[in-house]
């Protein structure tokens, strides 16, 4: 892609729902700062907020694929200790990992992923807006387990 088409997609991008989106990743990176446990989820949003103010010629990508809310769940109904049936962590820590994974996904992460999709919904009526629209059904996905991601380059370099 040449630099003209960069600077015109950034723009549409920025002007479409990309500060918006950004500002809310952001806001949701202070907030985490606030507590104790929330500095390395902190890190990712700001990392995921950078991304989204120039998407363009980048790629997000979730390294590992986890289920937060079935790990949640099978952390209270498994009382002998054993580890989860969808992850093969066992100990403490892992433990409260999957637990800030759930309350993630079901507070942050559920109203990331609307807010996504209601965007992506929107620039999906436009001709112009696809492509734009598939980074917001991307990052729907990533809204779930945001503390896994990376972002690279198209020609693979890590940002």
């Amino acid at each position: 892609m040449n630099s003209g088409m960069k600077i015109v997609g950034t723009f549409l991008w920025l002007l479409l729902g990309g500060i918006e989106t950004a500002i809310i990743w952001f806001s949701i990176g202070i907030i985490l700062l606030a507590t104790i446990i929330g500095f390395r989820p902190a890190k990712n949003c700001f990392k995921i907020a950078f991304y989204l103010l120039n998407p363009i010629d980048k790629k997000i990508t979730i390294k590992k694929k986890t289920r937060p809310l079935l790990n949640l769940v099978a952390l209270f109904i498994l009382q002998d200790g054993s580890s989860t049936p969808y992850s093969s962590t066992t100990g403490f820590i892992e433990d409260l990992a999957v637990l800030f994974h759930g309350i993630w996904s079901l507070t942050f992460g559920l109203i990331l992923t609307q807010i996504h999709i209601l965007f992506g919904l929107i620039l999906s009526l436009t001709l112009v807006g696809i492509p734009l629209a598939r980074i917001h059904f991307d990052m729907a996905s990533v809204a779930w387990t945001p503390f896994s991601t990376e972002v690279t380059n198209k020609s693979k370099e890590k940002v």
